[in-house]
């Protein structure tokens, strides 16, 4: 029931597939890693005989009673379990669904909502923008850098004029970030907008904008040097909290925008760009970015960009956080990292070194994950005749989307049985 040499604080994480019906149904025995017993990315819940059991069974099987259960997951052409878990000796139980991470935004003026907020136009002021940083992990090591835009207004200030200012003033200071935290851009409030008749080809860093055949919008509209426009994302429409550059020139087929493109290269569809006919309120709208990640390399599962504001000399401009950041929940980024972190519970404990085994990569880029955590005590031998109470974990995560009667939604109902509790996850 137990091992010789006991184990303290041992987590272990098994990562479930969408692999529709149970391929070894209860009763019956998991003797090899194949499409026969299991699919690949299948998990069970076994006895010591690897009897698949049930939520019926689970509590009644006389070997999982006298011995626990354990969980098991096929990995390629292997079968990768849990430690033993005796039901009495089960301490927490939770579930928890998918929720995916979040980037914060903040606006200082207009926000895209109220119509009240907006930069205040003061002649010939000094507008001071702070923005300090905090990261999720221990990068730096504790500071909180800080990026400044400045602007000095002229004698006749407009609100165009200062925000494009401070943008420009922005972009410049984040431009030196190899790996920028936020991405700065402008939005502006419009009484009716124009469509575009055309698919605009936008390049981060660059000013110049491309249009696919004539430089109209709807209705024949000539594209020309003072147009304010909405560049919005690929199916979204040109929507108020979108980007808002001003044209400087057109060039046949190019535009050259006032400040050089904020957002991700791509084709726009002509129905995501607008033309602003009636610009009023301006804002800055500061979004945080996602960090690079590779698994055990390069990132963290907490690298999440937060930021305060600060403004001196804005008057009564507003300053508005409209989006928390957040890390999100059974994100791949955290799955992977934990899979990767974990199996030197397994002997891999120095996972860079190329002499040690390729980790296991059942993680999925494209999946996000509900997650089980089971936290209990192994009642385990540890020299002569003297028994040690070893604090473990596991935790199962399963592809989010799962149905009634497949596998996944099989191990949720037995775990439930088992540990007398409601994960809150399945079906």
């Amino acid at each position: 029931m137990g091992n010789a040499f006991a184990q303290n604080d041992v987590m272990t994480l098994l990562i479930g597939k969408a692999t529709g019906a149970p391929t070894t149904a209860a009763a019956s025995k998991i003797l090899a890693a194949t499409d026969t017993y299991l699919n690949d990315g299948e998990i069970a819940v076994v006895n010591g005989h690897n009897v698949v059991l049930d939520a019926g069974t689970v509590l009644t099987d006389a070997l999982a009673v006298r011995q626990g259960i354990r969980v098991v997951q096929r990995s390629g052409d292997k079968l990768v379990y849990s430690d033993f878990i005796m039901r009495g000796g089960v301490r927490s139980y939770i579930g928890k669904t998918d929720a995916a991470a979040t980037q914060q935004v903040s606006y200082v003026g207009y926000n895209g909502v109220a119509a009240a907020s907006a930069i205040e136009a003061l002649n010939s002021n000094s507008y001071d923008l702070r923005i300090k940083f905090t990261e999720g992990d221990r990068t730096g090591f504790g500071a909180q850098p800080v990026i400044s835009a400045l602007y000095k207004s002229d004698a006749s200030a407009t609100q165009a004029e200062i925000a494009a200012g401070l943008h420009l003033s922005l972009a410049g200071a984040l431009w030196k970030s190899p790996e920028a935290p936020i991405r700065a851009e402008r939005v502006v409030k419009a009484a009716s907008i124009t469509d575009s008749e055309n698919i605009f080809t936008v390049l981060n860093g660059s000013k110049y904008v491309t249009v696919t055949t004539q430089a109209e919008w709807t209705g024949n509209i000539a594209m020309a040097a003072g147009d304010v426009i909405r560049i919005g994302t690929a199916g979204s429409g040109a929507a108020a909290t979108d980007p808002a550059y001003v044209v400087t020139s057109v060039s046949s087929l190019v535009l050259t925008l006032d400040v050089p493109f904020q957002g991700v290269s791509g084709a726009i569809p002509a129905t995501d760009v607008a033309l602003v006919t009636t610009p009023t309120n301006w804002g800055i709208k500061l979004t945080g970015l996602a960090r690079g990640f590779t698994v055990g390399k390069q990132g963290s599962i907490n690298n999440i960009v937060r930021f305060l504001m600060g403004v001196t000399n804005f008057g009564t401009t507003t300053t508005t956080y409209t989006t928390a950041a957040s890390e999100g929940t059974g994100t791949y980024k955290q799955i992977a990292e934990l899979e990767w972190f974990l199996q030197g519970n397994e002997g891999n404990e120095d996972r860079r070194d190329f002499l040690h085994t390729t980790a296991r990569a059942d993680a999925v880029s494209t999946s996000t994950y509900d997650t089980l955590s089971i936290g209990y005590v192994d009642y385990g031998q540890a020299g002569l005749s003297n028994f040690q109470v070893s604090p473990k974990q596991l935790i199962v995560a399963f592809a989010t989307g799962f149905t009634a009667g497949e596998a996944s939604n099989l191990v949720t109902d037995t775990l439930d049985s088992f540990c007398s509790g409601t994960s809150g996850i399945g079906v």
